[in-house]
């Protein structure tokens, strides 16, 4: 079976709907995509994990914390505050790596701030090809994409554009602070900071939105993989490969997290043994180019290429253009897997369409089979490139 951009477009209609974790709608999509996926001779493990809505709540208090530093720096001026605000920055994903772990319960035990919510990840091998390979040194391949959704009325560029301006002009008014630089332009930076800060203590998370570009695109890209390669013979004894839906990324990435913590031990056994890579999809399916997001970890072996080369070197060689998404803030299930030092890159699409995202519009008259056929050809060619390695 060759892949066909049109059937994984197929796939991620199929299940476009809106499917907030906790709607009952989200647990119909997961029974949909396992069928799926046993229909093709997969085994599917269910990862149940309950937590809770802690990261927002972190969030929401790092904001505040800082937007008041601001306001004394705008009083006082005072170096000190300026300190305490670039350490609280820098502090910010360390802790809230903290706290992430914390939200998720073991034995009824976790850190219990806000709505608690109770879903599951999907995590599919072939067993037939696992049985013939699973003492050998291969490499460990995961396809990654998300399956629940979320609507938000601040669109997402409005989000990003904010975040990135309250970064910036608050880092403005902490070296103007240190380097005692006298201009008038203090008061309007810093108060721009506030005012960039001051709407994300406010996002509503709604269940509005089809999510048909996120993420419903991704997840029928990577079924229509899973179907293409259970139907291919030359991976075999050459890869393992790991089909991963993780659930509540939308709720601060808690479904890879889930993931990550539980197989700590097991993803650091697969790196040290054959190599491991990590490809996370989200909204792939529109007509715009591919972006990349995130950076390889220096390869433990010499001789192991990084995923970034590989993606690199797939898309030259298919004359596509792999461009680096460089926006701060925004959130992708590669993350949790590269802050434990894991190799893992996240492979997007952006168009026009891409605007739709966490509202209503994006249904799946967004979709565009060039988003599916530019991400397809890609992974199936890093696929290649690592069996025949192993020939």
């Amino acid at each position: 079976m060759r892949f066909d951009p049109r059937v994984a477009l197929n796939y991620a209609a199929a299940i476009s709907r809106p499917r907030k974790v906790g709607s009952r709608v989200d647990e119909q999509v997961a029974q949909e995509i396992e069928e799926r996926l046993h229909g093709w001779g997969y085994e599917v493990e269910r990862q149940p994990f309950t937590f809770s809505m802690a990261s927002e709540s972190y969030l929401k208090l790092f904001i505040l914390s800082c937007a008041l530093l601001v306001v004394a720096l705008l009083i006082w001026h005072d170096r000190v505050m300026a300190v305490l605000l670039v350490l609280l920055v820098a502090l910010f994903m360390p802790l809230n790596r903290r706290v992430q772990s914390a939200a998720l319960e073991r034995n009824g035990r976790g850190l219990k701030w806000g709505q608690r919510y109770a879903t599951s990840n999907l995590i599919a091998t072939h067993p037939e090809r696992n049985e013939a390979k699973s003492k050998d040194a291969l490499p460990h391949l995961f396809l990654v994409a998300h399956y629940d959704s979320k609507s938000q009325h601040l669109p997402l560029v409005a989000r990003i554009t904010l975040f990135m301006l309250a970064i910036s002009a608050g880092l403005i008014l902490v070296a103007l602070t240190l380097l005692d630089v006298s201009t008038v332009l203090y008061l309007p930076i810093g108060l721009l900071a506030l005012a960039t800060a001051i709407p994300l203590l406010f996002l509503d998370v709604g269940n509005n939105s089809p999510g048909a570009i996120d993420n419903a695109s991704s997840v029928g890209l990577v079924l229509h993989l899973a179907e293409v390669l259970a139907q291919r013979a030359d991976w075999q004894d050459k890869l393992h490969l790991t089909i991963l839906i993780p659930s509540a990324e939308e709720m601060t990435l808690m479904g890879s997290v889930a993931y990550v913590t539980a197989h700590a031990e097991m993803l650091r056994d697969q790196e040290r043994t054959g190599g491991l890579y990590v490809l996370n999809f989200d909204g792939i399916g529109v007509d715009g180019d591919l972006y990349y997001v995130g950076r390889s970890h220096r390869p433990q072996n010499s001789d192991k290429i990084s995923l970034l080369t590989r993606l690199q070197t797939a898309c030259a060689e298919l004359q596509l253009p792999l461009k680096r998404f460089g926006f701060v803030g925004a959130l992708f299930d590669h993350i949790p897997f590269a802050k434990r030092g894991f190799d893992a890159i996240s492979l997007i699409a952006i168009g026009r369409a891409s605007r739709s995202v966490h509202t209503p519009a994006d249904s799946i008259d967004q979709l565009h089979v060039r988003g599916f056929d530019q991400a397809g050809r890609v992974a199936l060619r890093v696929i290649d490139q690592i069996i025949g390695e192993k020939s």
